[in-house]
């Protein structure tokens, strides 16, 4: 999602407004997996700020699941939103 000109990742300004999310399956453990979900925050001038929201691989495999992951321009807040299917588990993020 990007608010003006397309995202260039060697280009990236503040105002340009880019959501990345990246899926882990596994960790060092094997028992633990998580979305790796990046922004930015313009009203901090922060480039890179970044959350992990982890969870059971049981919670991941086998069901459908519901991930959220959008911006407020009202509030300049980016959130993030995981629903289970297998448990019903809510689980979320905020960037404040």
């Amino acid at each position: 999602m990007t608010e003006k000109d397309a995202c260039r990742a060697s280009s990236v300004t503040h105002g340009s407004r880019g959501l990345c999310m990246w899926l882990a399956p596994w960790n060092a453990n094997g028992e633990t997996a998580r979305f790796h979900m990046a922004t930015y925050a313009t009203n901090r001038n922060e480039v890179n700020e970044w959350k992990n929201l982890e969870f059971s691989r049981e919670e991941l495999e086998g069901s459908w699941n519901f991930v959220y992951f959008g911006y407020s321009m009202d509030s300049q807040n980016a959130f993030a939103y995981v629903k289970f299917g297998k448990t019903g588990v809510i689980k979320t993020l905020d960037w404040t």
